[in-house]
């Protein structure tokens, strides 16, 4: 389940519903994962490896034609 995580100015955190939380940080090794020292969610594309590409077969078109 994800949570949103406010701050209010103060230095203390909580989530959605008032609670008080603690964020826990941990270091991640995965260069798939390149988020140890991210800042932004731009950072992290910026780092993200590119995705496949994804093979897309040619498409036709047919018409149907009408006779008189």
């Amino acid at each position: 389940m994800d949570q949103f995580i406010h701050e209010d100015g103060r230095g203390k955190t909580f989530n959605d519903d008032g609670d008080e939380v603690m964020v826990l940080t941990m270091e991640v090794d995965d260069p798939d994962y390149p988020i140890a020292n991210v800042t932004s969610y731009g950072d992290y594309l910026d780092l993200k490896p590119p995705e496949k590409p994804l093979k897309v077969e040619r498409e036709s078109i047919w018409t149907a034609s009408t006779s008189s």
